[in-house]
């Protein structure tokens, strides 16, 4: 529903305009511009067809007065449109000599009934004087409220008095539906135009044409002598001019052109100057009075909350412009404001478009509203304060395996057979304890034989020495000697074949259980043992971060198998050995557990975390992508 101010409101304001208006005009009829109805031609009839609306509804309610008799006051209220609330727009009240009769102050309670109930009101405001009010409902919106007093409360003419406010209000009507016809029509005549007008400026490809075309257009349609387009740069200035004559190519008319399309864009308002310009205007004042022009229309073009530029028409003195064609060539000029600035935008080089779009996301960002922005902008600034000023304990992270601090291989001594392996890898032993036992059957023969061939040098020793046989006696001294270094050999080996713990420990590799009586060759390794209470970790630390790495900087080693119980080691030795491993070199580092939990045994493998000292939040987050980045900028650049 449409607004209507509330009681109270609208009869202090009503009372206000009719107090002011009985005040100063005491007598005889009274518009809101407080002209009397003396004052209007005689011939009401012919200003009901051919006045303003103003002036239509004087003559309407001069007209009414002439035939109602008794009558003391009537006042005529239409809604204005701007506000969406009725006023007064004519008046007139009845004269008595030097006092009056009475005033239409005593209509505001009837006309604030009628708007409330949108029916018509007959009140009794005495008992010879009685006061009436009609509502004038058109397309379901009350338009207009006709009230008035009469000094008679006969009922004949009270109904002669409705049906003449009945006959009246169909000639009210029919002037609102006039008016509504004419703004429909305008819109109707501006949608064409600016259709046409769109359809041949869009299908230029560069702006410079379509200016030209628009102007071309606007100046055979509203038959001017030139029609001139400008656009708001650093200053304005005009970028196209139809009818290109000789006068028009004249510096100084482009310039006071322009200087007009700036004071209209200034201004914020269309102008229409004729041959006596209004002081008002002086850029327009100055351009006419210069160059004797007769009739000029300014309208500035309007586009997402900035002015773009201006269209500036000049016609002959016979031919002024209407406010008709200033509104029709104002609806034309909104509906191709943006295909003009978008033309515009699109013809300029990268460079200014670049600057452009940046001067506008700045004009956004620092200037009012876009409050999404300036609080993502605030945002991201602490972000980058918190990742360049917070500090944190950088780690390198790498895969690690447990391996004993020391291993001792089990080597076979000689050639030989193996008889026995009581234990294999994953047994613990202890020191002393049997690992393998070779067949020593060869060897206690060969130490039979040795000894037996000892005895036997020995005894022909000393014979030959019972026999003086000097010579004899060295021979055979030297090889009893001889035998006896092969039967210590023999003894040696023999003692050998039982190959036992040197220290308590792990057989972290080795099984011959499944070996007995094969074949073993000399320096063959058997197994591998390693001690339980001395462990060394090997990291694998990718290349990309061994830079970080320093020996005696600590860490933690988390274990697969033990999640629950990390260990604190630190480094003590940064191998020059690297492995390649999925395409990535990696060297090996060598750490010492600070503490040995009983459940450690070698080759666990987890993760290991070195502290490399304290580094910026940025830094830590993105050292990988910063890296990357500078090892293929240097890559590529030359």
């Amino acid at each position: 529903m449409w607004l209507i101010p509330s009681s109270a409101t609208f009869l202090f304001n009503l009372r206000k305009l009719v107090s002011e208006s009985t005040n100063n005009e005491p007598d005889s009829t009274k518009s809101i511009h407080d002209k009397p109805l003396e004052s209007i031609p005689i011939d009401h009839w012919q200003q009901l067809q051919d006045a303003p609306l103003q002036q239509q509804l004087e003559s309407w309610l001069a007209l009414q007065s002439g035939f109602i008799n008794h009558l003391r006051s009537i006042l005529l209220l239409t809604l204005d449109e701007e506000n969406n609330q009725l006023k007064p727009v004519a008046q007139w009240v009845e004269k008595k000599g030097a006092e009056k009769g009475g005033d239409t102050s005593e209509l505001l309670e009837i006309v604030n009934q009628v708007i409330e109930e949108l029916q018509p009101q007959l009140v009794n405001l005495s008992s010879h004087s009685i006061a009436l009010a009609f509502p004038l409902i058109i397309q379901n919106k009350l338009q207009a409220v006709v009230a008035l007093s009469l000094k008679t409360s006969d009922q004949i003419i009270v109904n002669n008095v409705m049906h003449q406010l009945r006959w009246g209000s169909g000639i009210l009507e029919l002037l609102f539906q006039r008016r509504l016809v004419d703004s429909q029509f305008r819109q109707l005549e501006s949608f064409r135009h600016s259709v046409e007008l769109l359809t041949e400026v869009a299908a230029e490809q560069q702006f410079f044409s379509a200016s030209q075309r628009l102007v071309s257009m606007l100046a055979a349609r509203f038959h001017c002598n030139w029609v001139a387009v400008g656009w708001k740069q650093k200053r304005m200035k005009v970028t196209a001019i139809s009818h290109q004559t000789q006068q028009v190519n004249k510096m100084n008319l482009v310039r006071a052109i322009e200087d007009a399309m700036s004071e209209a864009v200034m201004m914020r308002e269309s102008i229409i100057c004729t041959g006596k310009a209004s002081a008002a205007y002086p850029a327009h004042a100055h351009m006419i009075k210069s160059h004797q022009l007769s009739n000029v229309l300014t309208v500035p073009m309007y586009h997402n909350e900035h002015y773009l530029g201006a269209v500036c028409l000049e016609r002959e003195a016979e031919n002024p412009f209407s406010e008709l064609e200033q509104e029709l060539v104002n609806d034309i000029l909104q509906v191709l404001a943006p295909v003009l600035d978008d033309k515009k935008s699109r013809d300029r080089n990268i460079l200014l478009k670049c600057y452009d779009s940046v001067n506008i996301q700045l004009q956004r960002l620092f200037g009012r509203k876009y409050y999404g922005r300036k609080i993502t902008l605030i945002s991201f600034i602490a972000l980058g304060l918190i990742l360049a000023l917070v500090k944190i304990e950088y780690q390198v992270n790498a895969q690690a395996i447990l391996k004993g601090e020391m291993i001792r291989m089990i080597s076979a001594p000689f050639d030989g057979y193996i008889e026995s392996a009581p234990v294999r890898a994953g047994d613990r032993v202890n020191a002393g304890q049997l690992l393998v036992k070779l067949d020593d059957r060869d060897l206690r023969l060969e130490r039979l034989n040795w000894q037996t061939k000892k005895i036997q040098l020995q005894r022909e020793q000393q014979e030959a020495a019972s026999q003086y046989n000097r010579a004899e006696a060295r021979i055979k001294a030297a090889e009893a000697e001889q035998a006896q270094a092969q039967l210590a050999l023999a003894e040696s080996k023999l003692a050998r074949t039982k190959l036992t713990a040197a220290f308590s420990g792990l057989i972290v590799e080795g099984d011959l259980s499944q070996r007995l009586g094969g074949l073993v060759q000399k320096g063959e390794v058997l197994m591998q043992l390693t001690p339980l209470k001395s462990y060394r970790v090997e990291i694998q630390v990718d290349e990309a971060q061994i830079n970080h790495i320093k020996i005696g900087q600590s860490g933690t080693l988390l274990l697969r198998s033990l999640p629950d119980e990390p260990v604190d080691f630190f480094v003590t030795r940064i191998t020059p050995v690297s492995e390649i491993r999925d395409g990535i070199n990696y060297f090996t580092v060598e750490a010492k557990l600070s503490s040995q939990p009983q459940a450690l045994r070698p080759g666990m493998e987890g993760i290991a975390k070195i502290n490399a000292g304290q580094r910026s939040l940025f830094f830590v987050l993105t050292r990988g992508l910063t890296q990357w980045l500078k090892v293929n900028l240097w890559k590529w650049l030359p």
